[in-house]
């Protein structure tokens, strides 16, 4: 419906290689109103480098080069990007292998009963907290060494974003979530909010 409106459509997909749905670059390329991102930050690991690209029609083209600021990408980010295309079969795979770790890892939160994976086509997953509080779990979590993402926003205290890795790394995630949650269960009991009651336990083993 967009496309047919004749406006010019902008699409992200950054994270398509990590995505069940088919990408839309062959539409851009025959010449739709389109311009489709992509990126190597996710798939290609080269995040810290800000290197991707644009496909879009030769009309779409040569108006955007009119405008387009010189020496957009750097020497290094161009040579990185260039190395990951020789593997890109490699990277492909790899992509796949996460998406899977992903499905697996969503279900498994889901079945914990107090976590509410969304859906995902993305290389993460977030997820909704049926007890505590984001900040709180992600704190818990880091303190056995656990990682996850949380952002202190109105809408989404009782959330945490969590990266798909390896299968080992999924199985030690669902460890310490079942330490969280015997957390939560002994500090409700104890009516107290999630940390408070591990930190005097901490402290009391250490004599302050």
């Amino acid at each position: 419906a967009l496309l047919a409106s004749g406006a010019l459509v902008v699409l992200d997909e950054a994270y398509i290689e990590f995505s069940h749905q088919d990408s839309l670059v062959r539409l851009a390329a025959e010449g739709a109103s389109l311009i489709v991102l992509r990126t190597f930050s996710k798939w290609g690991g080269l995040a810290g480098l800000r290197v991707g690209y644009g496909v879009m029609s030769r009309a779409i083209t040569a108006t955007f080069l009119q405008v387009k600021q010189p020496y957009g990408v750097s020497v290094p980010a161009e040579v990185a990007a260039l190395a990951s295309l020789e593997d890109a079969e490699l990277l492909d795979e790899r992509a796949c292998v996460i998406a899977g770790e992903r499905d697996r890892m969503a279900g498994l939160l889901r079945d914990t009963g107090w976590i509410e994976p969304a859906p995902s086509e993305a290389n993460f997953v977030l997820c909704r907290l049926l007890r505590g509080d984001g900040a709180a779990v992600r704190e818990a979590l880091r303190r056995r060494g656990v990682f996850v993402r949380y952002f202190d926003g109105e809408r989404l205290r009782r959330h945490i974003r969590i990266s798909a890795g390896t299968p080992q790394d999924t199985d030690r995630l669902l460890e310490a979530l079942r330490a969280v949650e015997r957390e939560l269960d002994a500090e409700a009991g104890a009516g107290q909010p999630l940390g408070m009651l591990a930190g005097k336990q901490a402290a009391k083993s250490e004599g302050v």
